[in-house]
């Protein structure tokens, strides 16, 4: 008896931990998932691939804080119209990319400011906070145009 109550008590642990693992698994997925929802309409690209007049365009939300881009990477494609909506969260920031002639105002905590440009050529470009230093301190990322 003292054998079947040790391995029912048993059985009941396994069961209790699986459960366990599988509500933190979908607790954590589901989070993510939030995240990933807000950082897809904080941070990366929209799928608003047309416009009324029927063009492509590609539009980004670019959060600035101290010393970082987030995201720091943006994928487009060439050709096709991108709006990058610059989102400054601290002190004093801009957007440059200077190969496409695209430039935000320096807005200060809390501002916004979008830039809308066709990149004609597939490649790789810096974009970067012009103000004091902050380019040096690492806020810049990169631009790929595909």
């Amino acid at each position: 008896m003292k054998n079947k109550n040790k391995t029912l008590f048993t059985g009941l642990i396994l069961i209790l931990t699986i459960a366990i693992g599988i509500l933190t698994y979908t607790s954590l997925f589901s989070r993510d998932n939030a995240f990933s929802a807000d950082k897809v309409s904080f941070a990366e690209k929209s799928d608003d691939r047309s416009d009324v007049l029927g063009e492509v365009s590609q539009n980004f939300r670019v959060e600035g804080g101290m010393y970082y881009f987030d995201p720091n990477e943006i994928r487009v494609k060439a050709g096709e119209t991108v709006t990058i909506t610059f989102v400054n969260v601290e002190g004093v920031h801009d957007f440059i990319i200077d190969e496409m002639n695209v430039r935000t105002r320096q807005i200060s905590a809390g501002e916004t400011d979008s830039v809308e440009f066709t990149p004609e050529n597939t490649g790789t470009y810096e974009f970067y906070c012009s103000v004091g230093n902050h380019r040096a301190m690492g806020m810049r990322g990169t631009l790929i145009v595909e």
